[in-house]
């Protein structure tokens, strides 16, 4: 039986602005992100820094019609239970990920970065995003559907779906040892880890 073996390559594409690649090749399958290497600008949660393309090749047999273009919410967690499919082999049930060789019914995403004062949480979905600043306290909300550039903070005009993402944030990080919140309330000021100590070790 022939082996699958993996190799990944990052690279970079000189151009307008240097764009660093991450290729990962697995057997005959390609899996490919690109990104940006202003390293700075990636801490920020805007669409320019997170919204990044993402390309999966081989045979169709196993990713499907060639060409097709999906919308699905994708993050870099869901690459590992992607390539065991691949390859192969179980996916193991503590991987938060999921593969991409089948439709995604993912209705957000949790982001997070650590960089001082600016650190912050977010939640996005396919049509608008929240972000919470967890050492001011600052607030934004952007309508991606009619404001993709993300020019206007649309708090104020929104409170109720504002109230229905900042609840998908507080359940995301309530059980976190910075103790961001109580279940209820997002607390402002808590110093955020870079490496929790509550993980559970395999």
């Amino acid at each position: 039986m022939e082996r699958a073996s993996l190799n990944a390559e990052p690279y970079f594409i000189s151009g307008p602005v240097n764009t660093l690649s991450f290729r990962i090749i697995l057997f005959r399958f390609k899996l490919f992100i690109t990104d940006t290497d202003d390293i700075f600008q990636k801490a920020k949660p805007f669409q320019g820094s997170i919204h990044v393309p993402l390309f999966i090749s081989g045979p169709e047999r196993y990713i499907g019609k060639r060409g097709t273009v999906r919308t699905d919410l994708a993050e870099l967690r869901d690459v590992m239970p992607t390539l065991l499919e691949l390859a192969g082999a179980p996916i193991p049930e503590t991987v938060d990920g999921t593969s991409l060789l089948h439709p995604l019914d993912r209705e957000y995403l949790h982001g997070e970065h650590t960089l001082g004062e600016d650190s912050m949480h977010f939640i996005l979905t396919k049509e608008d995003k929240y972000i919470w600043y967890s050492q001011t306290g600052r607030e934004l909300y952007f309508n991606l559907r009619d404001d993709p550039h993300e020019t206007k903070n649309a708090l104020d005009e929104n409170p109720e779906r504002v109230a229905e993402l900042r609840a998908l944030l507080i359940n995301a990080l309530k059980n976190r040892e910075e103790q961001y919140t109580d279940g209820h309330t997002l607390f402002v000021g808590k110093t955020p880890l870079t490496v929790l100590q509550n993980t559970e070790v395999l």
